[in-house]
């Protein structure tokens, strides 16, 4: 395989993307938080560290 200017851009492209996708979706998984206010029955997550779900234990 002959590597070119393009063969060099297209991998950097690739890994660029591929470590993008990687730190979305770690930063976009759900993390369990305490919320003492709520109290107990409450069960919340939070997503990209702005989103904050609350919901009540079944």
């Amino acid at each position: 395989m002959k590597w070119n200017l393009t063969t060099y851009r297209t991998l950097a492209l690739t890994i660029a993307v591929l470590a993008a996708a990687g730190t979305t979706m770690a930063i976009g998984t759900p993390r369990g938080v305490n919320e003492p206010m709520l109290g107990s029955d409450w069960q919340c997550s939070r997503t990209m560290l702005l989103v904050t779900t609350c919901a009540l234990k079944d």
